[in-house]
């Protein structure tokens, strides 16, 4: 639908004046566009003057159209996004005139950049030319966007014994983002939720003494049971592995004009900075010394804070925008997966970023 829509667009009339042929201070007239072959003549009514258009000699009549008509134009031919539209009129009319009876007033006063403005919380449609939109009230300010992104890049650890016996890995991830815009569209608060998954290979010529909690074994013949006690033992780390659940805040701002979907004109600049932190869960890949086909896996969860650092270039695609950039994100991870290990992490990450916001 949305396809046969785009591709059947063009100028159209999509509304007129609602008032009738003949109410007092209608007696404006309007030229005929596009009507071929088409002759006019005007007609005294008791209210104006209606524009008549006579067919061509053979054609059949086509009677009288009323004259607030609105002459069809191409959008890019308007000097001002928004025009103003009085309390006392009706869209397409004189808005000095009088509204006739029975017709009630428009719920805002004007909206003309630069004059009068919208009442507190409203903002402009951005698919609107010619008046403000459906889009208010939505808020004390500017406007509530979205946008869906996804990140990957390299992951650099350091810090701990755990980290002296890890290579730098790979981290990607996903997630939702909120804006709530100023007023201009140029800076915006934010609210980052996402998912984080992190991969280290380990460095198994150097190996560690971790705690191995124990076990007990049953006798599948005499059914006797036989408790293996907590011990240390040697290992070789063959890999780590962190998925994370990202919570954060932060502020953006634009450098060339608003950032806001459908007021964006062309390329722009984002920079921004977010403060947040992680929830998730971790398991050790290990193999026992001496036993290279043996393995022996450690989990726990861990807490997590972090700050990213970012810049995207930015382009619009009518009423969203498709962006791009680079992250810098240092972080420090609390968990004791190893035991007595000391396994705390700090990261650093290099990224990439790309979305859509709407």
């Amino acid at each position: 639908m949305v396809l046969t829509a785009t591709l059947a667009s063009g100028p159209a009339l999509g509304q007129f004046d609602p008032r009738p042929l003949g109410y007092p201070g209608m007696g404006r007239t309007t030229p005929a566009v596009g009507f071929s072959g088409l002759a006019t003549d005007e007609k005294t009514t008791p209210g104006g003057v209606a524009t008549r258009y006579a067919p061509a000699a053979g054609a059949p009549e086509l009677g009288a159209l009323p004259s607030v008509l609105p002459a069809a134009s191409p959008l890019s031919t308007r000097k001002n996004p928004i025009e103003r539209v009085s309390m006392n009129s009706v869209p397409g009319s004189d808005p000095s005139e009088p509204l006739p009876p029975g017709v009630s007033p428009l719920p805002m006063a004007s909206v003309m950049p630069g004059g009068s403005s919208l009442p507190a919380g409203s903002y402009p449609g951005p698919w609107t030319s010619d008046r403000a939109g459906c889009c208010g009230p939505v808020g004390g300010n500017g406007a509530v966007t979205y946008e869906l992104f996804a990140v990957t890049g390299i992951n650099f650890v350091s810090g701990s014994d755990l980290t002296d016996r890890l290579l730098p890995g790979i981290t990607a991830g996903g997630g939702g983002r909120s804006f709530l815009f100023n007023p201009e569209g140029t800076a915006a608060w934010t609210i980052d939720l996402g998912l984080t998954y992190t991969y280290n290979r380990g460095i198994q010529d150097d190996t560690l003494f971790a705690l191995d909690k124990g076990s007990i074994s049953i006798d599948p013949i005499f059914g006797t049971q036989t408790t293996i006690p907590p011990s240390l033992q040697r290992y070789r780390l063959r890999a780590l592995h962190r998925t994370s659940f990202n919570y954060g805040f932060g502020r953006d701002c634009w450098l060339w004009g608003p950032g806001t979907p459908g007021y964006e004109s062309g390329w722009n600049i984002r920079w921004g900075a977010l403060l947040g932190g992680r929830w998730g869960t971790a398991h050790a890949d290990l193999v026992p010394f001496g036993e290279d086909t043996g393995y022996y896996r450690s989990q726990a969860t861990f807490l997590g804070v972090y700050f990213d650092a970012h810049v995207n270039w930015e382009v619009p695609l009518g009423g969203s925008i498709l962006f791009g950039g680079l992250a810098l994100q240092y972080g420090r991870d609390w968990m004791n997966i190893l035991p007595p290990l000391d396994s705390d992490l700090d990261n650093v990450n290099l990224m990439l970023t790309a979305g859509l916001r709407f």
